[in-house]
């Protein structure tokens, strides 16, 4: 194998193409987790993994509480499968609080303030509530914890880690909470040592071919976390070792062809880039510094045969999407054809009509 394969390979693994998916919970359970805090992209990113998929159908599924969104792992949002938000939670929320900490005592946030206010937020959400987080922080300045914008964030961020809350139905362009109770059934926790076999084996079925550091890396796992875990399932895996890195992947996957003559209009922060330490495979050093800006934005790309060769960004009109493209110098020669198609998708997505720019 050579390291041009590992995209291709990626394409198929992680559904972009081949996919029979006709349920987006059923694409999350696929990958794991699907990060998600660009929320319109994230549910693109959702869509073009199904074979048929529609904006509204796949809000209606998150509304439902079949997908449930989140902070996890690194940390940052993700959409997780319901079944199992609360092991992911435990699996990951320690490393997450633990790296907390120090900015939630430059906000005067002590254990007993945080305590309290996640008690608080709870019960106004008992019943079926569903708010958002500047109600529950209105709800809180009149019971005396005093609010900014930084201290609502990371309160609400400690009360999703304590599992007491999790996104609850979108209100117009709003997001809401909702008691994970009320959401989220009960579930037998898991030890770490099957917790983390079960998150390295949805990594490396759905992700690979990756190498041990890229698991750590999507995972927010340390790495002798993540060396455990793969060691309890690798023999359910093939390894290829490519410039002397170990990459990791389905044996069911191997002989895929899938992602020849394919264009794919992928969102901001898709897992196909935002899942791997070493994004060569798939993308130059140099292409990298415009498809991936300062802080860690990862930009709406254009990926051919496997490699990413531009940027895109869209803006709507009343019935149509407008998608303006920047290609990438080494870009190559593009077939418009395969680009109108893709495009016309992205655009059925939303019932829309396109215009490529």
């Amino acid at each position: 194998m050579k390291k041009s394969d590992i995209a291709r390979l990626r394409l198929r693994n992680q559904r972009i193409v081949g996919s029979e998916f006709t349920k987006a919970a059923d694409v999350v359970s696929w990958l794991g987790a699907v990060q998600a805090q660009d929320y319109p992209m994230a549910k693109w990113a959702l869509g073009l993994r199904m074979t048929k998929a529609t904006d509204r159908a796949v809000e209606d599924e998150i509304d439902s509480g079949s997908i449930i969104r989140t902070h996890v792992m690194r940390p940052t949002w993700h959409f997780v499968p319901t079944e199992d938000v609360r092991w992911m939670l435990d699996l990951t929320a320690p490393r997450i609080k633990a790296a907390a900490r120090s900015r939630e005592r430059a906000l005067e946030l002590d254990a007993k303030t945080l305590s309290q206010a996640t008690k608080i937020i709870a019960r106004a959400l008992e019943g079926g509530n569903h708010l958002t987080r500047a109600e529950l922080m209105t709800i809180l300045e009149r019971s005396g914890i005093a609010r900014s914008s930084q201290r609502g964030i990371h309160i609400m961020f400690h009360a999703e880690l304590e599992q007491a809350v999790c996104s609850g139905k979108r209100r117009g362009n709003n997001s809401t909470y909702a008691l994970m109770d009320e959401r989220v059934t009960p579930a037998k926790k898991l030890s770490k040592d099957l917790a983390l076999a079960r998150l390295a084996r949805v990594y490396f079925q759905s992700h690979g071919p990756a190498t041990i550091k890229d698991f750590s890396w999507w995972s927010g796992l340390s790495l002798t976390e993540a060396r455990a875990g793969l060691e309890s399932i690798k023999d359910r895996l093939h390894a290829e070792i490519i410039d002397s890195e170990t990459y990791w992947m389905p044996y069911s996957e191997l002989q895929s062809n899938n992602g020849r003559g394919t264009i794919h209009f992928l969102p901001a922060f898709d897992e196909f880039t935002v899942s791997y330490t070493d994004r060569t495979a798939s993308i130059s050093p140099e292409a990298a510094k415009l498809a991936i800006t300062g802080y860690a934005i990862f930009n709406p790309t254009i990926v051919a045969k496997g490699q990413i060769v531009g940027i895109w960004k869209r803006s709507f009109a009343k019935g149509s999407v407008v998608i303006e493209r920047q290609y990438f110098p080494d870009a190559g020669k593009l077939s418009e054809k395969t680009l109108d198609t893709s495009a016309r998708r992205f655009a059925a997505f939303h019932d829309l009509k396109p215009t490529l720019r």
